[in-house]
């Protein structure tokens, strides 16, 4: 069954007319008329007018590709997020982290971790308590 890409288009577009569709899509006004499903002569949109469409009217592309038939959910891999991140509980969203940093490869080899404690000079510096030795000025 052909997809109604017009009528997705009259949906976001508050009912353009098809010359003003043509004219942001860049292509003329016989076109878009063809992409009428109950014509005989019906051609599927090509994605770049697909695309410039979506974006005239603040619409996501994909969104609009799928509408056309150009792209199914499945194609684009589309997961619609059920609720928002601040309605998970803190430990459902740690337990995600760590999912995510087991998956993580180990650091290179030449990256070593310090396993001594910082010196009290170290946090004077750090501090901005003391002048760095690269701070002084030349002879």
């Amino acid at each position: 069954m052909a997809r109604d890409f017009l009528g997705y288009i009259d949906r976001i577009s508050d009912s353009a007319t098809r010359a003003q569709i043509a004219k942001i899509a860049g292509i003329s006004g016989s076109t878009v008329t063809r992409w009428d499903p109950s014509r005989n002569d019906h051609i599927k949109p090509k994605a770049d007018a697909v695309i410039a469409i979506a974006q005239h009217y603040g619409q996501p592309p994909l969104e609009a590709l799928i509408e056309a038939g150009i792209l199914t959910s499945t194609d684009a891999r589309v997961r619609v997020a059920d609720r928002s991140l601040s309605e998970y509980s803190h430990s459902a969203l740690l337990r995600e982290l760590q999912h995510r940093l087991d998956g993580m490869s180990p650091p290179p080899a030449n990256i070593r971790e310090e396993k001594e404690d910082p010196s009290p000079d170290d946090y004077d510096l750090a501090a901005g308590h003391v002048d760095r030795p690269d701070d002084q000025p030349a002879d």
